[in-house]
């Protein structure tokens, strides 16, 4: 994970404003380009592409999901976005360990702890 990336996501989770280079976070909200890609709502975390499926916004998004200990990544399989897991839960999404999703929708996530997890839901505590 990228520097920059590990300093966003951090203060991003304690609430704190940072800016570096292309991304800002006011401690509420991520921007990657001036694009919302992550937030905080209802004591839930949402997360979005903008419709900006490259390296850079999957790197982010996954270095905020691992800032809130989330084993949930957005991967990239034959130019398709989409869910997977690392560690223990590399199984959660079927045998193929994959969950497309649209990169211009938003998702949210939530402390679901136990329950199956699927594109809508992922296990994060806000």
């Amino acid at each position: 994970m990228r520097k920059v990336t590990q300093q966003i996501a951090k203060a991003f989770k304690n609430n704190q404003k940072c800016t570096i280079s292309n991304t800002m976070t006011d401690g509420q909200s991520v921007f990657l380009h001036g694009n919302k890609i992550a937030w905080k709502q209802d004591g839930k975390l949402h997360i979005s592409m903008c419709g900006w499926p490259t390296p850079t916004t999957r790197e982010r998004i996954n270095g905020i999901l691992d800032a809130f200990g989330s084993s949930t990544r957005i991967c990239q399989r034959k130019g398709e976005q989409g869910f997977c897991t690392v560690g223990l839960n590399a199984s959660l999404f079927g045998k193929d360990n994959f969950e497309p999703i649209n990169e211009n929708n938003s998702y949210w996530i939530t402390n679901t702890h136990g329950l199956k997890t699927n594109v809508h839901y992922l296990e994060v505590a806000v």
